[in-house]
């Protein structure tokens, strides 16, 4: 299994406290998707996240192909990190870390570690270079544009 890996970084203007309020509440990831992949997240997904949490999601990643999708939520570390794991979905493995560390003047770093695996052997290696690479990139700088927009 060839394991990929992508990271991202942004400094925002805001408290720690208010990060981890806006990125543990499942709801804004929807929020944070290009409007472009149609993402939808089950109501029963809604609510405080913990630990085992599943959230579960219907989102058109590629070519408006629907897709659901169900994570875990795993080391839940209030105001400090939190991973979510594929349960169900596109990828053969697929798990991201969120960070959050406090930075100075009332600012924030949030850092997002993915480390993700296509299915599919070659040919899901093949797509992978083709189309899901620039798709992930895509998809975090919509994310980097839109927390500006929310937050300065």
């Amino acid at each position: 299994m060839k394991l990929y890996t992508f990271h991202v970084k942004q400094i925002l203007p805001i408290t720690v406290e208010i990060a981890w309020e806006f990125f543990s509440d499942p709801k804004n990831l929807a929020v944070i998707t290009p409007p472009s992949m149609y993402m939808s997240i089950s109501k029963s997904s809604l609510g405080a996240m913990y630990e085992g949490m599943q959230i579960s999601y219907r989102m058109s990643p590629l070519f408006g192909i629907p897709l659901n999708w169900t994570a875990e939520m795993k080391e839940i570390k209030a105001a400090k990190s939190f991973i979510d794991e594929q349960i169900k979905g596109p990828y053969k493995y697929w798990r991201h870390q969120h960070i959050f560390t406090p930075a100075e003047e009332n600012s924030v770093i949030v850092e997002d570690f993915l480390q993700y695996a296509m299915p599919l052997g070659w040919a899901g290696r093949a797509v992978h270079r083709l189309i899901v690479h620039k798709k992930l990139k895509e998809t975090f700088q919509y994310r980097r544009k839109k927390l500006v927009e929310l937050f300065g």
